[in-house]
């Protein structure tokens, strides 16, 4: 008969044979390619949310409280990613992708960094810029290089993003849809956890540093990640050999192939445990329908090497005409492979997101910290935003599961929509300063004041610089609500901030679909292309919501702002439902025929 000291014996025994497995299991997926995919997200997205946080408040910063410093960021780089979206994707689609990802990450995290170095100059030398740089003219020079490096960061962005999350993640998952969906949670999981405390990090460097401390630790950060994250990348490259062969690549392409299989062969060794190729390698990996052996390294099938002769002798021909039409041909035919998706609709709805000011964007950003919120709330604020939004993507997988991607999205764009009425409700509660007839009093005060002053000094209203015409303080509105009393009310601005908050949760599980969507039904050959479009169509959305708030930059007329979006994502919501509606007909008509060819069959 066992005794008890026996039976406590036998119950750690199977602990520890329950927990073997799991830690063999964890420290197997250490080694994955799954896991430096995140790892290398998680620098990525950190750099990314904290940069995008400071951005906008440097902006509102250097422009003295005012919103259009911010705006005319944001419709600059909306236009140079409408213009070159696709021009991007078609690049991406061309170069191996390796490449890709080097250029583009080397591009983005230089831009920002001195990006930052210029923040710095300015804070550096504001006390004595009269002396030392010619006072307003060299701040904005300094402001105009601060921009154009941000936007170069920002189109870098396109093409990493693209390459990354539209191409790398679908290949390391074998292109398999529940691979696909954990892969796509997950990465969305990790940019919502660094969006979470990233923003925050930084606001507390601000707050209790200064601008200038923070926009040090942001150009530090880019200078050593730069290298970390390629290193990792390329570590991913060696790992996973499916990634050497790309559909439609050029003949660097080719030589690619020529450099990397050699270096993968130990790793093919029967025994290792990092076994990839098998079997069935030769039936997945081709190009144009010629095979690519990864038995040998150095051997590439003829064909190949004839059909890629092709491209680079017509490329040597090309006339100057040819080469200045190009870039607007591939933009052209971007577009018209787009349209021809068959979720275009869903694409679009989600391009309708991007038209909102109803985030934390610079624009937002900027709005909350001009109502007297501190930089450290705002970042608590956009903190609070992630952790909503890493609910949505785990309950992403989850829905997708139970329901199916139609239906999942169809659940998220009800979500956000419900939870952004309480925005729109923020508008006409205590403490709004929101004044409908803000702008007929504007326009009227500056007439009236022309006649006697000029029009080119400035009027301040409630505090906040508002560029119209008159430097006086005797123009002060008295339609604007009173400054201390709206400071002691902040009911408004919690109200816009809840609703923003928590409508995160369905805008990630909305995103999350459309980008299943887009990975599972586009063609690997136009992926970049595809995706590069998609991306010009959601500068664009973004792009007119900037164009709206340079026109109308004022604090007291933000709440037509916060209408006009909660209407653009109600469309959002449309347009997901003609996409749905579109996929249910086409599975009739795919039903009906099957059924017809059945019935022909069992006659015959």
């Amino acid at each position: 008969m066992p005794t008890m000291e026996s039976k406590g014996q036998d119950k750690s025994d199977t602990d520890t044979k329950r927990s073997k497995p799991c830690c063999g299991s964890f420290c197997k997926w250490i080694g994955t390619p799954s896991f430096f995919i995140y790892l290398n997200l998680l620098l990525s997205q950190w750099g990314d949310w904290m940069w995008q946080f400071a951005v906008g408040i440097y902006l509102v910063h250097l422009s003295d409280g005012q919103l259009l410093l911010a705006a005319i960021f944001g419709f600059s780089g909306g236009v140079c990613v409408l213009l070159f979206g696709g021009i991007i994707g078609d690049w991406v689609d061309r170069n191996g992708r390796l490449k890709v990802v080097r250029v583009s990450l080397v591009i983005q995290n230089m831009s920002v960094m001195f990006s930052a170095i210029c923040v710095c100059v300015v804070e550096a030398l504001a006390p004595t810029q009269e002396a030392l740089y010619y006072g307003r003219i060299g701040r904005i020079l300094m402001e105009i290089a601060i921009i154009v490096l941000a936007i170069s960061a920002q189109l870098a962005n396109v093409a990493y993003t693209i390459a990354i999350e539209k191409d790398w993640i679908v290949v390391i998952a074998e292109e398999k849809s529940s691979n696909l969906a954990n892969l796509n949670a997950g990465t969305r999981t990790l940019g919502l956890i660094c969006k979470t405390v990233s923003p925050t990090v930084v606001g507390c460097v601000m707050r209790y540093g200064s601008l200038f401390a923070s926009a040090i630790v942001i150009a530090g950060w880019n200078l050593i990640s730069v290298f970390v994250e390629y290193a990792i990348l390329s570590h991913i490259y060696r790992m996973v050999p499916r990634l050497a062969f790309k559909i439609n690549g050029s003949m660097e392409q080719g030589k690619e192939l020529k450099v990397i299989i050699p270096e993968l062969e130990p790793m093919n060794q029967p025994g290792s445990n990092d076994e990839i190729a098998d079997k069935n390698t030769e039936a997945n990996i081709r190009n144009n329908g010629t095979l690519l052996s990864t038995g040998s390294g150095d051997k590439i099938a003829d064909e190949t090497s004839d059909a890629n002769k092709g491209p680079v002798a017509s490329n040597e021909q090309k006339t100057c005409i040819g080469k200045v039409v190009e870039p607007f041909s591939i933009l052209m035919r971007g577009w018209h492979t787009y349209a021809q998706q068959t979720v275009v609709f869903a694409g679009i709805s989600l391009a309708f997101l991007y038209m909102t000011v109803l985030g934390f964007d610079s624009i937002t950003t900027g709005y909350i910290y001009a109502n007297n919120v501190s930089e450290l709330l705002v970042g608590v604020s956009m903190a609070m935003a992630g952790l909503t939004g890493v609910i949505g993507t785990l309950l992403f997988p989850a829905l997708r599961k139970r329901f199916g991607l139609e239906t999942t999205g169809l659940i998220a764009y009800s979500a956000e929509i419900s939870c952004l009425v309480l925005a729109v409700l923020s508008i006409w509660a205590p403490g709004s300063r929101f004044d409908p007839y803000f702008a007929s009093r504007l326009s009227y005060r500056s007439y009236e004041s022309s006649d006697s002053f000029g029009t080119n000094a400035s009027l301040s209203y409630n505090g906040t610089a508002t560029t119209v015409g008159l430097e006086t303080a005797q123009n002060v509105s008295e339609s604007s609500v009173d400054t201390e009393a709206s400071a002691q009310n902040y009911m408004s601005i919690i109200l816009l901030l809840i609703g923003i908050i928590s409508s995160r949760v369905g805008l990630w599980m909305a995103d999350l679909v459309v980008t299943q969507l887009l990975q599972e039904n586009v063609l690997e050959k136009e992926r970049g292309i595809v995706n590069g479009v998609q991306n010009s169509l959601n500068m664009l959305m973004e792009m007119l919501k900037f164009v709206l708030v340079i026109v109308a930059p004022q604090i007291e007329i933000f709440g037509f702002h916060i209408i006009i979006s909660f209407t653009f994502i109600c469309f959002a919501g449309l347009f997901f439902v003609g996409h749905v509606t579109r996929v249910k007909r086409q599975k009739r008509l795919t039903l009906s025929k099957a059924g017809s060819t059945v019935i022909e069959t069992n006659i015959q």
